[in-house]
């Protein structure tokens, strides 16, 4: 395998790890209880935010695995997990793509959904209860 395929392909985990983490740290970071409507439209707007990229990162990643079937750098291989029987590539990206096209649709529809609850929270705040 060339160096900038195993380079880019060990750069393309790293990124997907950290963001998964990161994603993981806010699920935790609003585990409160408690969430005041202020908070949820700043989360909710960074949420959308990343509906959208993950849309995007869909979109790169049906065009990155067609693209693979062509390219002269690599040969691409397939083989069932549990029996090692040969697959045709082809078919199993077609088939690939086909699902991270459903995704990206339903990202767009999460994003949409995000987005409309932000708008919804838009002018609600709070007031601290007094404590003596």
């Amino acid at each position: 395998m060339n160096d900038d395929i195993h380079d880019q392909r060990e750069h393309q985990e790293q990124v997907a790890n950290e963001a998964s983490d990161a994603v993981r740290d806010l699920a935790r970071a609003v585990n409160t209880g408690t969430v005041t409507a202020p908070a949820a439209y700043a989360v909710l707007g960074n949420q959308k935010l990343m509906l959208h990229h993950l849309e995007e990162v869909n979109d790169r990643l049906i065009h990155g695995l067609r693209s693979s079937l062509t390219d002269d750098r690599i040969t691409v291989v397939d083989r069932h997990f549990i029996t090692g029987t040969e697959r045709d590539p082809e078919t199993q990206i077609s088939h690939a793509t086909q699902l991270l096209e459903t995704a990206r649709n339903a990202l767009a529809h999460a994003a949409h959904a995000v987005a409309t609850a932000q708008e919804v929270l838009n002018s609600q705040g709070f007031t601290a209860a007094v404590t003596n």
